[in-house]
């Protein structure tokens, strides 16, 4: 009884010990699992990925930007997939443009936040699932995981007034630029426009239509008179009517000289009035070097007097030296004279008429510029 007894008992123990160690084994395995899901959940929430669109419904050409943004630790490499303009997403779903990455800290530096965004177009009407954006993060690829949806709708068309359906428009490069035959027209209407302002203003008004003249400087005397002289040259001929031909050029000269140099009417008087009225300036050396001019010219005109070449070369200077030592120089020199003349009536009607004439043809001018670059402006975008 006792060996049965002690039998019963070791097979007691060896079960509480097999009991045991299955127990011991559960546990390490449970502990093991548990650790394995930590970690995993812990890499998972390192990385975020996720992306959503700015617009669910389009029109068939129209864009739309889908933004990726992705979350990851500060010291992770993060690669966003580089589109070219034409590649596509999905079917019939273009990416026209990629915008630069942007970044964002936050936790203090600890993590960062990557953004990027895609301009899509489709020229297709239908509903598009556009599933999550790649994004590399360390050379594992990452899928955000809140698909995307995107409604192509096709633009309405009347099918009844068809007539009034307009064709195709050219391709508009991006930006508007401004060409030739619009720079043309653009810059001739900014210059009708001040013209219609004065044309407009200038016929509201009853002022008179006046003209400017410009009034030339005199000439001076000594300038006009040694002009003068220089044309005349001297005879070689004994014949008379030849002389008194000269010498009457050459005291008419002298005359237009002294009236305008001195005042008096010399043209009307005689040599010897001349010769008195001159007297007065106290020259005598002028005054004789001019009486024997003007007694030979008498001399030659009434009495017929037969003169040699080198007394007609003698008087021609001595004419010559009186009006450089009588000649007066002005300090400045003349200035020309403005002077505002008033027309005439019939002038002045004549002037206003062509005035409305000229404001009218502008006026049709910049209408139909002005229609012309809005057409041309307006059809361009629509």
């Amino acid at each position: 009884m006792r060996l049965d007894v002690i039998l019963t008992t070791k097979k007691n123990i060896s079960s509480r010990e097999t009991t045991v160690t299955s127990s011991w084994s559960a546990l390490r395995w449970c502990n093991l699992l548990v650790f394995s899901l930590l970690s995993l959940l812990t890499a998972t929430a390192q990385v975020q990925v996720a992306s959503k669109i700015d617009s669910a419904a389009i029109l068939i050409g129209e864009q739309a930007h889908l933004r990726t943004t992705v979350t990851v630790n500060a010291n992770q490499k993060v690669a966003f997939p580089n589109f070219r303009r034409g590649d596509t997403l999905i079917h019939n779903v273009e990416v026209l443009d990629a915008s630069d990455v942007d970044t964002v800290m936050i936790n203090e530096g600890k993590r960062l936040q990557l953004g990027r965004t895609y301009t899509i177009t489709s020229f297709d009407s239908a509903l598009y699932y556009i599933p999550g954006v790649d994004v590399v993060v360390d050379g594992k690829t990452y899928r955000s995981q809140n698909p995307i949806g995107l409604k192509v709708n096709t633009v309405p068309v009347d099918t009844v007034h068809i007539d009034q359906i307009r064709g195709p428009h050219a391709v508009v490069e991006e930006p508007f630029t401004w060409s030739a035959r619009l720079w043309g027209p653009a810059l001739l209407l900014f210059v009708l426009l001040p013209v219609i302002y004065y044309l407009s203003v200038r016929l509201s008004g009853k002022k008179p239509v006046t003209r400017r003249v410009v009034i030339p400087p005199k000439e001076l005397p000594h300038k006009v008179v040694m002009a003068e002289l220089e044309k005349i040259k001297p005879t070689a001929s004994l014949d008379s009517e030849e002389n008194k031909a000269y010498y009457i050029r050459l005291t008419d000269a002298l005359r237009a000289y002294i009236q305008e140099r001195f005042g008096f009417n010399a043209k009307e008087m005689t040599s010897s009035e001349i010769i008195d009225n001159l007297l007065e300036t106290k020259d005598e050396t002028a005054l004789r070097e001019l009486r024997e001019v003007f007694m030979t010219a008498d001399l030659v005109k009434f009495a017929k007097h037969q003169v040699s070449l080198g007394e007609n070369d003698r008087n021609l200077i001595n004419a010559i030296d009186f009006v450089n030592n009588t000649k007066v120089e002005p300090t400045e020199a003349p200035k020309a004279k403005v002077q505002v003349v008033v027309l005439g009536d019939r002038r002045q009607a004549q002037i206003r008429l062509g005035m409305k004439i000229a404001l009218g043809v502008v006026a049709v001018a910049t209408a139909l510029l002005t229609w012309y670059l809005y057409r041309e402006i307006i059809y361009t975008f629509l």
